[in-house]
């Protein structure tokens, strides 16, 4: 298999490449930064086409991934123009690739941001309206509309994942899950502000490796998306639990009045992705939060600052 992966710097991206490499396939990694140890990103912006256009031909990759783009509603919240060029244009482009060079399968990371959280049906499918709250999650609906179609009108087998809060080892952006283990293991008390009821759709980083490489290789007729998330759906205060067995000398408090009862996130449903993926995380939140509070705690032992996240 020859695969194209953008955003190969980034958390997921990052993982993706190692895995794939680490089973023989050809890779083609490609992001518009590249950290000063890694010796397979090739430095290519997705909005410069040329640049992409050639490489992308000389390569032929026959799956791509699209893991790169902004990668969250936290990052250039003050350029939103900024934010719909890379994440919509940039998308256009590799799609424009796939359907030049005859890719056999295009995946595209998205988020589960696009719901909004709008929603009276529970578990939520995939095929409900979405009501993105911010420009990053406004353009991952616009781009996820450009996979389905350039899927129907050019024939190509394409389909959306929507990723939940990623969690494990080498995360460099905002993670709230981070900051609990590492304010723990320092001896800092944590406050945090969401009601203790608040859902978080975590799900482990080996997880979302193994949905994208299922879907790379997958031979079901594809939904248009599919929801990526752990089918625990645990509470905010259920995470602080997880954590506090695990480091009992966590010290984490609510700022909130837990008696007011908090908006609910949606449970999402998990039922396409099993059925057409053959895809249910299997690594428990619990279990993601033992492996991740030892990772960190090791870094900080070695000192190595660069992978404590």
């Amino acid at each position: 298999m020859k695969a194209l992966v953008t955003g190969s710097s980034g958390f997921v991206g990052q993982a993706l490449c190692r895995s794939l490499v680490e089973q023989g396939h050809d890779v083609l990694a490609l992001d518009a930064v590249k950290r000063d140890d890694d010796r397979l990103t090739v430095v290519c912006d997705l909005l410069d086409s040329p640049k992409l256009q050639g490489l992308a031909e000389e390569f032929r990759a026959t799956k791509i991934v699209h893991c790169g783009g902004v990668s969250g509603p936290m990052l250039l919240v003050d350029q939103p123009s900024l934010i719909s060029d890379i994440n919509v244009k940039g998308t256009v482009n590799l799609l424009e690739i796939a359907r030049k060079t005859g890719a056999d399968r295009f995946i595209f990371c998205s988020s589960i941001a696009v719901y909004g959280g709008a929603y009276t049906v529970n578990p939520v499918p995939e095929n409900v309206p979405l009501f993105p709250t911010t420009v990053y999650a406004a353009t991952k609906v616009a781009a996820e509309a450009l996979v389905t179609a350039y899927a129907v009108s050019f024939g190509l087998s394409a389909t959306s994942l929507r990723i939940g809060k990623v969690f494990g080892p080498s995360r460099a952006t905002a993670c709230e899950m981070r900051t609990l283990i590492s304010d723990a293991l320092e001896g800092r008390s944590t406050l945090l502000t969401a009601p203790p009821s608040y859902l978080h759709h975590y799900i482990y980083i080996d997880d979302v490796i193994m949905a994208i490489e299922r879907a790379m290789t997958a031979n079901a007729e594809f939904n248009p998306a599919y929801n990526i998330v752990s089918p625990e759906d645990p509470s905010l205060d259920e995470i602080v639990e997880f954590l506090r067995d695990e480091l009992p000398s966590a010290n984490i408090h609510f700022a909130c009045d837990a008696s007011v009862p908090a908006e609910r996130i949606p449970t999402l449903s998990c039922q396409a992705a099993s059925r057409d993926l053959n895809f249910q995380a299997p690594t428990a939140i619990r279990e993601g939060v033992r492996r991740y509070a030892s990772h960190i705690a090791r870094c900080r032992h070695d000192g190595s600052a660069r992978t404590s996240g």
